[in-house]
């Protein structure tokens, strides 16, 4: 069976160095990061995980919580691009994913409680920003690391990280465009929800 020390002798380099680029170290050039993969392939060599979990306590799994309907999710480009992004990231890095989608808060706190007890992931990312959100406070309660894909909507937000489009710009190259294809009579229909940064983006062009 080929070992983390035969992918290191091939390559030229120390275990260690192997080890650290399964981890995903950003300290480790290119170079040496591509030279290691190749090695890895050709011996084909494939990391332990439950191994490495043990050793590290750690799981390599990040958790993604998607608030909504399974198909509304699977239709909007939105997230396919998203979720795209993150899992090409997570493999770059040497992590997988875990995800749990539901449109009912009880079942989705149920799920992350279960995710955390049972340590089945590492972190965890909220596509999706809420105000009051008791899945939030929980990871907070639990010291678990999280990111939220959407606008902080309360002052204790701003202590987290959190990921979001500039709504602003994009409603007013929304409007531009609609304005350049000849239309004078413009209406802003919306449904409800905290949208005054796409408002502010059709008013501001408007003027």
């Amino acid at each position: 069976m080929v070992t983390i020390k035969d992918v290191a002798l091939k390559a030229g380099v120390s275990p260690s160095t192997v080890s650290r680029v399964i981890k995903g170290n950003q300290r480790i050039s290119e170079a040496t990061i591509s030279k290691v993969k190749k090695v890895m392939e050709e011996l084909n060599y494939f990391p332990n995980t439950a191994a490495r979990t043990l050793i590290t306590n750690q799981t390599y799994k990040i958790g993604l919580v998607l608030k909504g309907s399974e198909e509304p999710i699977r239709l909007n480009p939105f997230y396919i691009n998203v979720l795209l992004g993150i899992s090409e990231t997570c493999n770059q890095h040497g992590y997988g994913t875990q995800t749990t989608v539901s449109n009912n808060m009880n079942d989705l706190m149920d799920e992350v409680y279960k995710m955390i007890k049972q340590r089945m992931v590492d972190a965890f990312i909220l596509l999706y920003s809420k105000e009051n959100d008791p899945i939030k406070q929980m990871l907070i309660d639990e010291n678990m690391p999280f990111i939220v894909i959407g606008k902080p909507t309360s002052d204790i937000d701003h202590q987290f990280t959190h990921i979001d489009n500039d709504n602003i710009l994009a409603s007013e190259n929304l409007t531009r465009h609609v304005i350049e294809q000849g239309v004078d009579e413009l209406i802003f229909i919306t449904e409800k929800g905290d949208l005054k940064f796409r408002k502010t983006g059709f008013k501001d062009l408007k003027r």
